[in-house]
């Protein structure tokens, strides 16, 4: 609680790394999805666990934010926007782990 505002802090699962965390402010439904979700930006795989990482966006859709802070790009004010920017940064990575395969 930070006053009478319930943050909640998790690691939902692999993705950008291995130890990914988010802050989730359910009575507002904002998420703070750190470097999970890149939006409109270039998104870094370096240490990334590409094969977890579409599941792990599912537990953060399935949260269904209101308002999306991605680590990198604009902050998302709408659930149409929050929901673009899962979509924007699963596809990117899907895509990744599709091309790996045929190499």
């Amino acid at each position: 609680m930070l006053g009478k505002l319930e943050v909640r802090i998790s690691q939902p699962g692999p993705g950008h790394t291995a130890g990914d965390t988010i802050a989730w402010v359910p009575s507002q439904r904002v998420l703070f999805s750190g470097d999970l979700v890149e939006y409109e930006a270039g998104i870094y795989t370096g240490d990334a666990h590409l094969e977890e990482w579409p599941e792990t966006l599912e537990q953060l859709r399935a949260l269904r934010p209101r308002a999306l802070v991605p680590g990198r790009g604009r902050a998302l004010t709408t659930p149409a926007a929050a929901a673009r920017a899962i979509s924007y940064t699963q596809d990117f990575v899907r895509g990744l782990t599709l091309a790996r395969g045929k190499g």
